[in-house]
């Protein structure tokens, strides 16, 4: 059975990350083409970076929102020689299951994952007490939703950026051979690729097509609505193989 079949899908993931949704996609008999919206380097000023990592003792919590965070981070923690096995009072927390299995390929366990995956649920959930410090490892560009949330709740929270998310240059003919192809979806992760998008639009004097859009959760659906997207369908968990399912569903009842 191919619910997706003949419908074409373009993805504007990562490019590291594509080829996993695509294949769901595919799975599914969707024809798809990858046209990442964001790209991710180190911060080139490694000097915060450098200081917390090497006085992680003094941390009680680390807070992952991402697969990308985490990656980030235990490179940071390669590059500067911590040992992470040696800080027994270090705690790890993940949202969503992908940035759990991230950690676990790592080799280290997540403490806590909150059963939604929010910032608010994260601060309504994660187990403290008052006194503890928390790091949140994440990319420049990052809204600061966790770390209001869960300042009041504790000593201190440190937003520690660790990547930065920039929006990668294509030519006019490019864009123009990918929109061209009468595409029945759009999928976005991320507001900034939404954002990365639209700027790719406007800057070569393009229209966007008439593909219905699917999106990853309420803060992405938000910035798509605000750049004037009638959003379709809205993953629930965050993940690709949620979206690939809302996608599915939502043509099955057309």
């Amino acid at each position: 059975m191919n619910p997706l079949r003949n419908k074409k899908v373009l993805v504007t993931r990562a490019e590291h990350q594509c080829k996993s949704v695509e294949k769901l996609l595919s799975y599914k008999g969707a024809e798809t083409t990858a046209l990442p919206m964001i790209a991710i380097r180190a911060i080139k000023n490694q000097i915060q970076i450098k200081s917390i990592v090497t006085q992680l003792e003094s941390i009680n919590w680390v807070v992952f929102t991402s697969v990308n965070a985490v990656n980030y981070f235990f490179d940071a923690l390669e590059q500067y020689e911590v040992k992470v096995h040696f800080l027994t009072d270090l705690r790890i927390a993940t949202v969503g299951e992908k940035t759990k299995a991230a950690v676990e390929k790592i080799g280290y366990r997540s403490n806590f994952v909150p059963i939604e995956y929010t910032a608010k649920m994260l601060a309504k959930q994660l187990p403290i007490f008052g006194h503890e410090r928390i790091l949140i490892p994440q990319s420049s560009k990052a809204n600061n939703e966790y770390v209001e949330l869960l300042k009041d709740q504790c000593e201190e929270v440190i937003s520690m950026p660790m990547y930065v998310n920039y929006d990668p240059a294509y030519s006019k003919e490019e864009l123009e051979a990918v929109l061209s192809q009468d595409l029945d979806w759009i999928t976005f992760f991320s507001g900034s690729a939404v954002t990365n998008f639209v700027k790719q639009i406007e800057r070569n004097n393009l229209s966007v097509p008439m593909a219905k859009i699917a999106v990853v959760g309420p803060s992405t659906q938000k910035v798509a609505e605000e750049k004037g997207f009638n959003v379709a369908v809205v993953a629930n968990p965050y993940t690709e193989e949620a979206i690939v399912e809302a996608i599915v569903k939502y043509e099955e009842h057309v």
